[in-house]
């Protein structure tokens, strides 16, 4: 859900211990397929605390503006609002989604874009986040569209090479705020 990078990984702090395993990008007639796979130096239930606290999301990521719950529904689901501040090279523009938010049965988390209130055509994510020995496995799978202009040579480099980025600097935030066995710090880890 995230598409913007921090300056980079030498001014963010200490050295993370998260693994990227596996990830993917893939892009076709204007839309974005990502998956990865991730493993966290973090506690699980206190991953799944903050990834679920949708009205603090900036926590999560220097690219986050606002988040907010709009509505909860009558099945537990939530309306939320997602603002981020998303830069591919040296465009940058502000990006509105509104999207219904619904744990399911197996507790992943699956999101689904209102079209009609959103900056992007089509967006869909699926987030499962596990306990493994000593950390957390959080996998994801996407189909993002986005409806304002990407330009067409450079535009989906570019997007790829944001989101790894923005993947690996939300893992660090994570890393800081659940560290496994201490207690949530602040955004910034301290």
């Amino acid at each position: 859900t995230r598409i913007c990078l921090a300056t980079g990984l030498l001014l963010s702090g200490p050295a993370a211990a998260y693994t990227l395993d596996d990830t993917s990008i893939r892009h076709s007639a204007g839309a974005y397929t990502v998956a990865f796979d991730m493993r966290l130096d973090a506690d699980a239930a206190k991953v799944r605390a903050l990834m679920t606290d949708y009205d603090r999301l900036e926590r999560l990521s220097d690219i986050v503006i606002n988040s907010r719950v709009l509505e909860v529904m009558p099945d537990g689901s939530k309306r939320m609002q997602l603002d981020v501040r998303a830069c591919v090279w040296a465009f940058c523009r502000r990006v509105h989604r509104v999207q219904d938010v619904t744990t399911l049965e197996n507790g992943d988390l699956s999101t689904r874009v209102l079209p009609q209130r959103s900056d992007f055509s089509h967006a869909v994510e699926r987030w499962r986040i596990e306990a493994t020995p000593g950390g957390t496995r959080i996998r994801y799978n996407a189909q993002l569209a986005p409806s304002f202009f990407v330009p067409p040579l450079l535009g989906p480099y570019l997007m790829k090479q944001a989101i790894r980025r923005e993947v690996m600097s939300a893992a660090q935030h994570l890393e800081a705020l659940a560290p496994v066995g201490g207690r949530i710090a602040n955004r910034h880890g301290r």
